[in-house]
């Protein structure tokens, strides 16, 4: 019930009625977003109230800003971008552009990542900065049985409502069975050999086999910060800014391609650089009962997708030789010749094009059962879509507010939902007024690369790429084709009355869910390190908290931790739940609270370095719900009947 994040990472996505997202805490201060109007309240008077409780001689001062928007000093993990800006040392081998040409011309995965890289080649990855250390990386470790269950324990009495199923889950973590299943684990570990052991599965089960929509439910978000060399106020600000973004784009996806993007290190330490594959030329594919993912080979393909008023348009971006981006004034002018193609369209009625990006938003079945009934007839345009670098979708929009931003960027609203295709592994929206945002396809990347990406394109505006000096030729020209253009009603085999209950079941999907923003601005982290606090844990506690107070109980709350220091690693989850967080929530609703103001602070203390200890020891991949997923996996091979699956408090600990 409760939606949290790493700070300065990303949101993850688990959404029910009741969600809160702490989207990151910054100097400046921390920026909640929550659906519950009582827990935001909450929440902000939290942590208005803990800093006159722990220091009130200090006099705070804070900047107002956004810390769901990204902005550029405010990253300090991964990589330093301006230590490799454009320069000569970093230009292409002889081959003009230093991509390696696959063997093949695309690959269609089924979430094995050593399959998709034994389908490259092992020189695809040969002298390459981005995969310099992946051969040196270790397997993510399976957890010591006892240990886990002691987390499992920790994080998941807490939420026991009664004495009966306390006792029951107790009994049922010391079910020898356990240990088999654990065995059995440890022998899949040793089998896996250039992989993880939770890999497959995890990419399969959590992602490609789930059949829920991945609007709202999978994909995640980013607001980017606004380039501020463009006036908001231009009519072609919208235009500036998806042409800016696409050259920031093309410079990233050659590093990225070429292999010369550095491999990214936090202490030191290398990261799993196996989801960058995933990030260009990429797409979801529904299928029944399981859906692929397509990689295109990047050399082989020039041109990105424009999306304008449900229409979606080939466009090329880079030079077909070099793959260094076309100059800005000639994607300015491509990208307005797809919005006037669109508003004619649009606006003539004879054409009775259908709109396909809405189906992308269906179950995933419903949507592999229309693409299936589409491939006679327009199987090559899906295939130019799929293996566009990337999409950009140019929404008629002025969004003002962050809510406002928050519902464009997250799922499209009621307006522009037609306006996306959730397959594509990344959609940049640009608007009327200048903003832009991210949605990311999760099957097989996660939030951190596409964060790097992100973080490299504030690196530069619209104004720099201006002066930029380009030598084309003249007569340079870059065509533009719409896509789709001969689909209408009549091509697909379930008539207007099916497509009406397909467009009534996206709209209730959009009008189920709500999200709002609070941007709390009395402090933020340096405070809170000043007070010897992991700024992390202390509004992890501020949370734990506020659900007590807003709901009268804890609430199972999932913090992601990433294990990309091991080989084909993804993430981990930290439990912020513990006893000792609601040792310290309990202390806060006494009555007796200020009474006992020195005991608070000291169950804080302890309730913070529990939380620090359980994110550490996740990010070593020792956590404990990725163990007992793997075990649920086995005993399902198995036809095992586990007690402690089927226990309330079990279950319970588990729904976020």
């Amino acid at each position: 019930d409760l939606q949290v994040t790493t700070p300065d990472l990303f949101t993850t996505s688990f959404h029910s009625h009741e969600a809160i997202s702490l989207l990151s805490i910054s100097e400046a201060g921390v920026f909640i977003s929550s659906s519950s109007i009582k827990i935001r309240n909450e929440m902000h008077t939290i942590l208005s109230q803990s800093v006159s409780h722990l220091n009130p001689e200090d006099e705070i001062f804070a900047s107002s800003i956004s810390v769901m928007v990204i902005r550029r000093r405010s990253f300090r993990r991964g990589m330093d971008f301006d230590s490799f800006e454009d320069d000569e040392s970093t230009k292409s081998p002889s081959n003009g552009h230093g991509f390696t040409r696959w063997p093949t011309s695309k690959i269609v995965s089924y979430g094995d990542y050593r399959a998709d890289e034994e389908a490259l080649g092992p020189s695809y990855f040969d002298n390459k900065k981005l995969y310099e250390y992946q051969a040196s990386l270790p397997k993510l470790p399976v957890p010591s049985l006892e240990q886990s269950i002691q987390k499992l324990i920790e994080s998941s009495i807490p939420l026991a409502k009664n004495e009966n199923e306390k006792k029951s889950f107790l009994r049922a973590v010391r079910d020898p069975k356990l240990k088999l299943l654990h065995q059995k684990l440890v022998e899949k570990k040793d089998s896996c050999t250039n992989t993880s052991w939770l890999s497959l599965w995890w990419n399969q089960m959590c992602y490609l086999k789930y059949r829920d929509p991945l609007k709202i439910f999978v994909s995640y978000f980013f607001t980017l910060d606004d380039d501020h060399s463009i006036d908001p106020v231009d009519p072609s600000a919208g235009v500036k800014r998806a042409a800016s973004i696409i050259t920031a784009i093309s410079k990233f996806r050659k590093k990225v391609c070429s292999g010369d993007l550095p491999q990214e290190m936090i202490r030191n330490k290398p990261l799993c650089s196996a989801a960058y594959k995933y990030m260009f030329n990429a797409c979801r594919i529904p299928e029944s009962p399981m859906d692929s993912y397509t990689i295109y080979d990047p050399s082989l393909y020039s041109h990105c997708i424009i999306a304008h008023k449900g229409f979606f348009f080939e466009m090329d971006f880079v030079d077909k030789r070099t793959h260094d981006p076309l100059p800005i004034h000639v994607l300015e002018e491509s990208i307005r010749k797809c919005i006037d193609i669109a508003t004619e369209a649009s606006e003539n009625k004879d054409r009775n094009i259908l709109k396909l990006g809405m189906f992308t938003s269906l179950n995933r079945d419903d949507w592999a059962e229309i693409r299936d009934g589409l491939l006679k007839d327009v199987k090559e345009d899906l295939e130019v879509l799929q293996s566009g670098a990337m999409l950009i979708c140019i929404d008629d929009d002025s969004p003002s507010s962050r809510k406002e931003c928050a519902e464009l960027f997250w799922h499209g609203g009621k307006d522009f939902g037609m306006n996306r295709w959730f397959d594509k592994s990344l959609q940049f929206i640009c608007t009327t007024n200048g903003k832009a945002g991210l949605i990311g396809e999760h099957s097989m990347m996660d939030g951190m690369p596409t964060f790097n990406l992100c973080r490299f394109i504030h690196n530069s505006t619209y104004k720099d790429y201006l002066h930029e000096q380009k030598s084309f030729s003249e007569d340079t020209a870059v065509p533009v084709r719409i896509l789709f253009d001969r689909t209408s009603v009549d091509f697909l085999n379930f008539g207007q009355l099916k497509i009406n209950n397909y467009i009534n079941a996206y709209y209730n999907l959009v009008n189920g869910y709500d999200v709002a923003a609070d941007d709390y601005k009395g402090y933020g982290s340096h405070q809170i390190k000043a007070l010897s606090y992991s700024p992390d844990a202390f509004v992890q506690q501020a949370i734990q908290l506020a659900s007590i107070k807003a709901f009268g109980r804890s609430i199972a709350t999932y913090e992601s931790t990433q294990v990309r220091s091991f080989l084909h690693g993804r993430t981990e989850t930290t439990r912020s739940v513990s006893q000792s967080s609601i040792n310290f929530s309990r202390a806060m609703i006494s009555s007796d609270r200020k009474k006992f103001a020195t005991e608070i602070i000291g169950r804080l203390k302890k309730a913070t370095v529990d939380h620090t200890n359980y994110s550490r020891s996740a990010s070593k991949g020792l956590g404990c719900d990725r163990l007992f997923f793997g075990l649920e996996v086995v005993a399902a091979d198995n036809d095992d009947r586990i007690c402690l699956f089927e226990s309330d408090v079990y279950k319970r600990s588990k729904k976020w």
